[in-house]
């Protein structure tokens, strides 16, 4: 139903493009007939412009006889003067363009016809002397709200605030003094209207009924639908006892006397007194079956109307935004509502074109376009003083927005050019402009200023319509308009505010300024969805409200404004975002001080409003997402199961291949529950299981019922995700839960398809996490004062580090490449740089090339991106990397905007938590080597020293250095190894020396080759003391001495050491009882001798027993480590190292 809909929705869009398109070009092409009129004509003319008819209801009349086939346009010119009308002029499809051609009515030239449905006041006399008022005899017939006078607008007679006044269930209690203690004795009490506030976003008009002592009564239904709130902030208005002020009038509608207090300057014998009395001028009335189409309005004056509902005991119960509550027996109650009406109205209205006219002195709206109404033009209109809203456009009611008949749809309409202002005079409430539920209306170089309340309000229902069906609304923009001195009388509205799901809508080029009350410039308020802001421009100027973007929220489900994006907007810096979260997206703006508007910004206030430009093209562009940070390679999980039938073992889970299966074993068969659980090869903050089914054409073993559980030593495990569920089908599944440290994770099936349990596939997602700025600090080769370093890792995007530079000329006085380096202030799996670039007006310094480097010791750097770009803009910028630990990183400007370099903000992205390690029985440690820290090596990376980390300064050193090894970056999981040549290279730590009886060697290492007497690891003299050594097929001997040691018949054979291959080793010795693990294995015990006391200990030697490989990190200790001890050793290894 949804992508029927979908399609009718688009078909008619199209459709009506291209009518548009047709009709335009044919419209041009010819002029079938004109018809002139002019009030001092008559209606028994031809209508030449020798003889012109008198009244448009007669071209009207001549148009009919000859629309029916129209071969070009029929044209009616409206001659100068004023046209008084004493009934609607209705418009259908019998009066419409046919063929594509246009029934235009237009001013003549250099003429302003003028259609009026007012009537004029004379005949006025002296009332009461002393108060000046006088009167004139209207009789009993007319009706009115508004009075004008020398084409001012006069105000219905009104009192002071309601001080005093009481709210009841039926109305209001009276003060007991001042000038409202005595209304019972008022006359027409039935004629007295409240004006009084609600929410702040209202102002309701709702009629007296009566009033009793004190007690009002106010009329219904109106009141008992106005808000709940409504109450005394207010006044009270039309009562003859309230004339006092000069330009005050008020309508006795009992005797037919209207009463008026003249201002200065006015002459009650020659001055214009007009009522409007006639509620609609022009009356558009198509229908679905038969829409009034192809009709035009250029340069004609629409003035003096009025709306008579307020005076009825519906009277005027406040909505919002010119909406308000009737009653309706309708079930649905959002259906209870009604669009204020306009002085000029069309529904199911197809190509009409209003332009050049003016609309003022207004009872309601000015301009309506209703349901139904595709393909209208709205262009170059004026409209001020107007009671209500200057235009409005769709409807608000629930079947607007989800219409059964596509012809309902009100779509493709153009509201263009227009200028707007001192509207919503008498309904605070309305707005500049108001859209209903629309598609593809374009609101474009509008300018609107001087209103009450919101400048533009597109949307309806504050999200609950939406979950009645599928939301019509869609593709609206609003654009290049200019707005400002809004909100002077409500709140809780903006500048341009929405309601409602809009999918595919924007918002872009707008200048936004002067506003008075709260809420946003930019509000995106209840339900709206959809909206993509850009290009706007709006500035704190002359305003009182500080927020310059909204997204409502704060209420929850539907209420909730959702999948809205705010990006590259310029605001003035004292301004604020406000409430924005959820599914809302908003950044890349950009923020101004002192109106110091780039020229892009300046570019967009130039061509804002009417007959600007199109300015700058908007950006609707997402920013780059952040590349992806690597999940955790398969290569370096292993996997154990529960059980597992041969050729599909766990691993078989890991091997990056749906062709293979684990699967648990079915002969015989093992019961549910059965579980893998992966050895993740470190410690990650991970927060998600991905499962893949087997993929061949059975479905055996497919989980649909799972526990899983984490655990950092592989003992302890705890359960993250309970009683989950899965399909039983060969898709992925997944499971997330609650981001954890982990080094194993355990996925448990509890119930599976035939009773089994099986995985083509497993991985983990990891949930990578920030160093937090407040334990970074930060050093720059160059900056300039008051953008040192540390401005780049503040948390504020305000501030910046900067290089250095000229203050008087602006000129840099350090050349790049320029860097800064961050100290993370512990070691971590470093896997993503991000840089923002400046937030003000100005690009300099922008990094657009740029190197990467990382350190473990803040001294020795590996460049691990080389020669990255990132564009010249304000943007966010990531690079992501091969993970690497590092305790520094450092990012090296080459290129940048002006010569400079800058950033707002740096942050850096790691997997997992820092590495840290204390080791234990550290009373008895001796000596520990760690490639990534205290390494002291030349420019070339040949290794003088290796600092002991101990505690004890057994350092390990080579003063030949044709005898160093090499220091080579990020090797083994991003840390940085110590490389032997096979050769002559060697280090001594000529300080662990005494009685080895007890001791425990552990070593990180992986050999380039495997040959004889090579990979030599011992003590200072050799066998007798201690020695590590293997054969040419990678056998392994260890121990005191050659005749007192473990060798491979005791257990570790052949292929203990593979080339290329990483191992960890640990030798326990404990008063002749030896033990040899590798990777935690135990491979070998032996009872040996105790060793002769050590004079030192070696790393290679030269000439023979050499080491051809890497060694990552030696730990030494003079006591045999428990099992606890040494375990806890290599969970760090494991963690660090990835095996």
């Amino acid at each position: 139903m949804k992508k029927t809909f979908a399609f009718i929705v688009m078909f008619c869009m199209l459709l009506s493009t291209f009518m548009m398109i047709s009709s335009t070009v044919k419209a041009s092409a010819a002029v079938q007939t004109t018809f002139y009129v002019s009030p001092t004509g008559s209606d028994v003319n031809p209508g030449s412009q020798a003889q012109p008819f008198q009244t448009i209801g007669q071209a009207q009349t001549a148009v009919r006889a000859i629309n029916s086939n129209m071969t070009g346009d029929i044209v009616v010119i409206l001659m100068d003067g004023t046209y008084n009308l004493t009934s609607t002029l209705t418009f259908t499809s019998l009066d419409s363009g046919t063929n594509g051609f246009n029934v235009i009515y237009r001013a003549d030239t250099a003429s302003t016809p003028v259609i009026s449905g007012g009537t004029s006041i004379t005949g006025w006399t002296l009332d009461d002397a002393a108060k000046n008022i006088y009167k004139a005899n209207v009789g009993t017939s007319l009706q009115t709200r508004q009075l004008y006078v020398d084409g001012v607008r006069a105000v219905r007679a009104r009192g002071d605030n309601l001080s005093g006044f009481t709210k009841t269930s039926i109305g209001y209690t009276l003060p007991s003094t001042g000038t409202y203690a005595n209304m019972a004795s008022w006359g027409n009490v039935s004629d007295i209207e409240v004006a009084a506030k609600g929410y702040p976003w209202q102002q309701s008009r709702l009629g007296i009924a009566s009033i009793s002592g004190s007690a009002v009564t106010m009329k219904q239904p109106g009141w008992s639908y106005a808000p709940s709130n409504t109450g005394t902030n207010g006044w009270v208005e039309n009562a003859y006892e309230l004339l006092d002020t000069a330009g005050e009038w008020y309508l006795n509608r009992t005797t037919g006397y209207m009463y008026y207090i003249p201002r200065t300057g006015e002459n009650m014998s020659t001055s214009s007194f007009i009522a409007g009395t006639l509620e609609t001028l022009i009356s558009g009335a198509g229908t679905l079956d038969a829409p009034v189409h192809n009709i035009q309005f250029d340069g004609i004056t629409f003035t003096y109307n009025t709306w008579l509902m307020p005076n009825t005991n519906a009277g005027y119960p406040d909505n919002q935004g010119g909406v308000i509550i009737i009653e309706s027996t309708d079930p649905e109650p959002e259906n209870h509502k009604m669009l204020t009406p306009a002085g000029v109205a069309f529904k199911a209205a197809k190509s009409i074109t209003v332009k050049n006219c003016t609309f003022t002195h207004i009872g309601n709206a000015g301009l309506g376009f209703d349901r139904g109404s595709q393909n209208n033009v709205i262009d170059h209109n004026t409209f001020t003083d107007l009671s209500g809203s200057g235009i409005t456009l769709g409807n608000i009611l629930v079947d607007d927005n989800h219409p059964t008949d596509s012809r309902n749809i009100t779509s493709n309409n153009n509201i263009t050019n227009n200028t707007i202002s001192n509207i919503g005079v008498e309904y605070f409430d309305t707005v500049g402009i108001f859209g209903g539920y629309t598609v593809g209306a374009k609101i474009q170089h509008n300018t609107l200023y001087n209103l009450p309340y919101s400048g533009i309000s597109w949307g309806w229902g504050w999200g609950y319509h939406d979950t009645l069906g599928t939301p019509v609304s869609q593709n609206n923009i609003i654009s290049h308009n200019l707005i400002h001195d809004i909100m002077q009388t409500m709140n809780d509205g903006g500048g341009i505010y929405t309601l409602g799901s809009q999918q595919g809508s924007k918002v872009y080029n707008n200048y936004i300024y002067a506003i008075k009350n709260l809420y946003a410039h930019l509000y995106r308020d209840n339900g709206t969805s959809g909206y993509f802001d850009t290009n706007n421009v709006i500035s704190s100027l002359d305003s009182t409200n500080s927020w310059w973007y909204y997204t409502n929220t704060g209420s929850g489900g539907y209420w909730n404004a959702n999948n809205n994006k705010s990006y590259y907007n310029y605001f003035s810096s004292d301004l604020i975002l406000h409430g924005t979260g959820g599914t809302n997206a908003v950044g890349n703006n950009y923020s101004v001080t002192n109106y110091a508007w780039d020229a892009t910004a300046q570019a967009i206030i130039a061509n804002a409003g009417v007959d600007g430009g199109d300015g700058p093209a908007p950006n609707f562009n997402l920013p780059a997402a952040p590349p992806a940070l690597p999940s955790i390679p398969q290569s370096q999980i292993t996997a154990t199961a529960t059980s597992y039938h041969a050729g599909a073992e766990p691993s078989k889970a890991l091997d990056g291949s749906t062709a293979s299966i684990w699967h648990s074993e079915w002969s015989p068969m093992a019961n549910l529950p059965q579980s893998i659980t992966l050895n993740l090869g470190g410690t990650y903050n991970v927060d998600k299981l991905r499962y893949l089914p087997r993929t061949d054409a059975s479905s055996n073993g497919n989980i649909t019922a799972y526990n899983i559980y984490t655990s950092t030593d592989g003992m302890n495990f705890t359960k993250v995700a309970n009683a989950g569920t899965w399909v039983d089908d060969n898709t992925e599944k997944s499971a997330a839960f609650a981001p954890t440290n982990a080094a194993f994770i355990r996925l448990e099936a509890t119930a599976g398809h035939g009773g089994f349990a099986c995985a083509a596939e497993i991985n983990v997602e990891l949930t990578p996490s920030t160093v937090p700025q407040s334990q970074i600090s930060a050093t720059a080769t160059s900056n300039f004062a008051g953008s040192e370093p540390s401005k780049a890792i503040d948390g504020s995007s305000s501030t910046m580090w900067h290089t250095a530079f000229n203050g008087s000329t602006g000129v840099p006085t350090v050349s790049l490449p320029q860097s800064i380096t961050l100290n993370l202030g512990a070691t971590y799996n470093v896997a993503q740089l991000r840089y923002l670039p400046r937030q003000d007006a100005s690009l300099n310094g922008n990094i657009t090339s740029y190197n990467i480097y990382t350190s473990t010791d803040g001294t020795n750097f590996t460049k691990i991106v080389n020669g990255g770009t990132w564009a010249d803009d304000a943007n966010p910028k990531a690079m992501s990397f091969t993970p690497v630990n590092a305790s520094y990183v450092k990012l090296e400007a080459i290129a940048a905007h002006g010569g400079f370099a800058s950033a707002a903000e740096i942050n850096i992205d790691t997997l997992g938590n820092p590495i840290t390690f204390t080791p234990p029985a550290t009373s008895n440690l001796k000596l520990w080597l760690k490639a990534d820290t205290g390494v002291v090596a030349d420019v070339n990376g040949k290794v003088s020293s290796w600092s002991d980390q101990s505690g004890v300064a057994n350092h390990s050193v080579q003063a030949t250095s044709g005898y160093q090894p090499t220091l080579v970056s990020n090797v083994v999981n991003g840390n940085p190894v110590i490389r032997f040549d096979g050769v002559n290279d060697n280090l001594l730590s000529s300080g662990v020396t005494g009685s080895m009886n007890t001791s425990t060697v552990i070593f990180v290492l992986k050999p380039q080759a495997v040959t004889n007497y090579n990979q030599s690891i011992g003590a200072a003299g050799g066998w007798g003391q201690f020695q590590f050594h293997t054969t040419s097929t990678g056998q392994v001997y260890v121990g005191t001495s050659a005749s007192s040691r473990i060798t491979p018949t005791d257990g570790p054979g052949a292929n203990t050491l593979v080339a290329n291959t990483w191992s960890k080793f640990a030798y326990v010795l404990n008063n002749g009882s030896a033990k040899l693990f590798k990777n935690g294995v135990q491979l070998a015990s032996k009872t040996i001798s105790n060793p002769a006391s050590w004079t030192g200990f070696t790393l290679g030697n030269n000439g023979s027993n050499t080491i051809n490989g890497d060694i990552a990190e030696v730990i030494v200790y003079n006591s045999a480590l428990s099992d606890t001890d040494r375990q806890s050793i290599e969970t760090y290894l494991q963690t660090k190292y990835g095996f």
